[in-house]
């Protein structure tokens, strides 16, 4: 048994490997799917990690237990078992609190954090206008009010501004309504898929309208941005709202909903003094309070609340294991019916497929025997006939 239910114990082996060839004395961990590996690897091998809870998406933990054959249970004792629980907003700290009633002392909040390379640290491409507009998002079901929110306000901009033009980034299950809702601006917007060059893209246009990470990479590049949030749209960050958006990871939670026309006010009052404040203000509170550098969390010394349950860990995984046994040989079973089944079936058919054969063969008997009566009996008339027929040429003969 290499998997039982959530844990991949194969995956968590190759783990324990590096743990104990690297001499690993902390592990950050920082995706829900890393759990079913990376977690029994650190109960086995008794090195201490940090969980981080990057989402703030609601439902993420109810997702993830539907999904998963008793995920809540990993839920439960991964997070009671980590040396420190960073998350990137108060209200991601809340909920995940709430469900699993951890201790205050085990939460740590650091906002979602950026690395400022020399290049960006270097940029000093000064905007002076309002142009070229960006979109970069996944075009998936979640994302579909927040996209349809950053398109109308360009659209409504562009009637105004007839240069205006925009950009889309992303790929998705609903791309192909997105390209039907730009229908109206076919010809003054750009689908590039995927891309993996963001920054480059991001520095070859103005301003980026969209949410959470992607507002974060458009202010340290020292470029405008809106929030399109994800219900109803929020307005653009500047000098005096850039720390309630930072908070909330830029996702407008918290921020009061705007209209169209605000956005359009606000975008219309600006020239290239103030556009060069707002950008560079922006960056430098993100510089001072959203740096990578300044924002890493490192476990130091013994920390005697860390404390990990190693029985509980083992009931869970005996659990499981057990529950997955059970499950294979509900499988099992399931399988051996229904082989049982065809086996049956092609026992049936073939059966049926001999008593045709038989048939057929009876038949085509019959029929070889009819038609060797109905030989016989051809040549029997056709024997009378040329009898007849002599008769009669003989009696023609003698007269």
């Amino acid at each position: 048994m290499i998997f039982a239910i959530g844990f991949n114990l194969a995956k968590a082996k190759v783990i324990e490997n590096i743990l104990e060839d690297y001499k690993i004395d902390q592990v950050h961990i920082h995706q829900f799917d890393c759990i079913p590996s990376v977690f029994p690897a650190c109960i086995n091998k008794n090195v201490p990690y940090v969980s981080f809870v990057h989402t703030g998406i609601e439902g993420i933990y109810n997702w993830f237990e539907e999904q998963y054959f008793d995920y809540k249970g990993m839920f439960t004792l991964f997070f009671k078992n980590a040396s420190k629980i960073i998350c990137i907003t108060e209200e991601a700290k809340k909920e995940n609190q709430k469900r699993y009633e951890i201790p205050d002392y085990k939460y740590l909040i650091i906002n979602n954090s950026i690395k400022f390379s020399e290049d960006i640290i270097n940029n000093n491409n000064v905007l002076d206008k309002v142009e070229k507009f960006l979109i970069i998002s996944r075009l998936d079901e979640e994302k579909r009010s927040s996209l349809i929110n950053a398109i109308n306000i360009f659209e409504r901009y562009s009637t105004k501004h007839p240069e205006a033009s925009l950009t889309i980034v992303g790929d998705g299950s609903i791309k192909e309504d997105i390209i039907k809702k730009c229908e109206n601006i076919i010809g003054k917007v750009t689908f590039l898929g995927k891309r993996t060059d963001i920054y480059n893209i991001i520095l070859a246009n103005d301003i980026v309208i969209g949410l959470d990470r992607c507002i974060l990479e458009a202010i340290v590049l020292k470029r405008l941005s809106i929030v399109s949030g994800y219900n109803d749209i929020k307005e653009m960050v500047v000098p005096e709202n850039i720390e309630i958006f930072a908070k909330e990871n830029f996702s407008g939670r918290k921020m009061p909903n705007r209209t169209i026309d605000f956005i359009i006010e606000e975008l219309e009052q600006l020239n290239p003094k103030k556009i060069n404040q707002i950008v560079q203000q922006n960056f430098e509170f993100a510089y001072k309070n959203l740096n990578l550098d300044k924002n890493i969390y490192i476990y130091e010394g013994e920390a005697p609340e860390y404390q990990l349950d190693i029985k509980e860990y083992l009931k869970l995984e005996e659990y499981l294991v057990e529950k997955m046994n059970k499950k294979e040989q509900q499988i099992n079973i399931k399988f051996n019916e229904i082989k049982k089944q065809q086996e049956d079936l092609l026992q049936k058919n073939k059966d049926t497929i001999d008593i045709l054969n038989s048939k057929v063969n009876e038949y085509k008997q019959l029929y070889e025997n009819e038609k060797s009566q109905n030989e016989k009996i051809v040549v029997k008339i056709r024997k009378k006939i040329y009898s007849v027929y002599r008769k009669l040429l003989k009696n023609n003969s003698n007269k």
